[in-house]
């Protein structure tokens, strides 16, 4: 067992108070984030979720509005925590060496702090949980995006012709599609080759989806089966984690 060294410091230090609210800050946030990307993803401007009404609440006016409740408490609740770290480092801040009655003011900040942090993580938890995903209007969206630009820039570098002329080409490309009100799915070869003769069939496959989505091989990348091993390491150190 760890003991302190000295008298002084184990009377009045409360290091280990700030610490702790500090880890429920850190990890409140990260929901906070998250729910505020269920909130925006489930809006009926984007559509790409939908929330389980057993989380979410009708409008008191309009009967086809839905409410992400719960994921908005916990967004508003990511304030409270963060005021818990203030108000004991607010305490801390001038106190004489060594208790203070002031130390006292340590407990509720730190019981608020857990048992806000722990509901939100069990709530945020049973929302993914039963969250429907709509991938077919996640695909939809890529569409128009242009953003495999980079593929079709990745390709021409590995044709030999230098990043600012590949960028340059490729820009004049996106240029011509949207005065045209097109997207990659619509564009035809003959269409690129009057942008440069350089393009070819090959050039087309670059702008796949699941094939860009393949050829990322970086640890981290979006690639489907790194997807997949991650998901496995955080399940694996999840289960360790309860076993301990």
């Amino acid at each position: 067992e760890k003991y302190f060294s000295n008298a002084m410091d184990a009377i009045s230090d409360r290091d280990f108070v700030i610490d702790f609210i500090n880890s429920c800050v850190v990890g409140q946030v990260h929901l906070s984030r998250l729910s505020e990307e269920l909130i925006l993803w489930s809006t009926a401007e984007w559509k790409f979720v939908k929330i389980s009404d057993e989380y979410s609440t009708g409008s008191s006016l309009m009967p086809q509005k839905k409410n992400p409740d719960m994921a908005e408490l916990i967004r508003g609740r990511s304030g409270k925590v963060l005021g818990n770290y203030v108000n004991i480092v607010s305490v801390l801040k001038a106190l004489p060496l060594s208790y203070n009655r002031d130390l006292q003011e340590d407990k509720e900040p730190v019981f608020s702090s857990f048992t806000t942090y722990i509901n939100s993580l069990n709530i945020l938890n049973k929302i993914i949980a039963t969250i429907e995903i709509n991938k077919e209007r996640f695909t939809n969206e890529l569409k128009g995006d242009y953003f495999l630009s980079t593929d079709l820039v990745d390709w021409l570098v590995l044709q030999g012709i230098s990043f600012r002329e590949s960028h340059r080409i490729v820009g004049e490309l996106v240029k011509y599609l949207e005065s045209s009100e097109k997207d990659f799915s619509k564009l035809t070869l003959d269409e690129m080759k009057k942008i440069n003769p350089i393009f070819n069939e090959e050039a087309l496959e670059y702008l796949n989806l699941e094939k860009s989505l393949g050829r990322k091989q970086s640890q981290g990348s979006p690639n489907p089966e790194m997807i997949k091993d991650q998901l496995k390491k955080w399940k694996s150190k999840l289960i360790e984690v309860v076993k301990s």
